[in-house]
């Protein structure tokens, strides 16, 4: 007869299962230990589990243009500080991704970087583009998350495209450019909108969504078209 035993790990504490039912939760302890049949016991423990770590996509570089890696290089937001990893011979370890991008660009390394390198939607009417591809092989996606915020307004945004960056999918090194159009709008009284000329420049915070990989986030700002509040809404 063949037994075996599942073990099972939480990352928090529990009442160890040889303890007073009042003891104190605790790390390190078995928390009970059952028979799901005949043949097999399961455990389960309480263990620290290790701190999350930053596992970025090294294939994937987002621009915005075609082919371009200003916003995302090698998996890593151009805001984000860049882990060994990734860095080469012109990346100091004491550098972080947004002077390496500074570099690119010909600006001084400890320039001030907008957020981030100066994105900013050239009209509310025309959406920002992001262009998202692989250096090879391919990424699961899931759609985006997308927000928006602007002091005094309410402001929602909405992401547009055919690609797997937009809609979800798989991203392959192939595919043709698929870029991602970001828009928003921002809901305020006649009279705001009549102060700001109709836009708004909203902080737009862009989360693509990777099932294998740290989520790379993408943090800009863009002109938002203000939309009137409804009579309901004042009402």
């Amino acid at each position: 007869m063949r037994k075996a035993a599942v073990v099972a790990i939480r990352c928090e504490p529990c009442v160890p299962v040889d303890a007073p039912a009042d003891a104190k939760p605790e790390f390190d302890k078995l928390c009970s230990i059952t028979r799901e049949d005949p043949c097999t016991l399961r455990a389960v423990l309480a263990l620290k589990c290790p701190p999350r770590e930053l596992v970025y996509a090294p294939n994937l570089d987002v621009g915005t243009k075609v082919g371009g890696s200003d916003v995302v290089f090698a998996g890593v937001p151009a805001t984000c500080t860049a882990p060994p990893s990734i860095q080469d011979a012109t990346l100091r370890k004491q550098d972080s991704a947004a002077e390496w991008a500074a570099r690119r660009l010909g600006m001084r390394p400890n320039a001030k970087l907008p957020l981030p390198l100066g994105l900013l939607g050239s009209s509310t009417s025309t959406p920002m583009a992001f262009y998202p591809s692989l250096l090879h092989g391919s990424l699961a996606m899931a759609p985006p998350r997308a927000t928006a915020t602007a002091a005094g307004f309410a402001c929602t945004t909405r992401v547009d495209g055919d690609g797997p960056a937009a809609r979800g999918g798989v991203l392959r090194s192939v595919d043709a450019p698929q870029p991602l159009y970001v828009s928003c709008s921002c809901r305020g009284t006649p009279q705001m909108a009549a102060e700001r000329k109709g836009e708004v420049t909203a902080n737009v915070t862009i989360v693509l969504q990777l099932s294998q990989y740290t989520s790379p986030v993408i943090d800009y700002q863009q002109r938002c078209v203000i939309a009137e509040k409804s009579a309901e809404s004042r009402s």
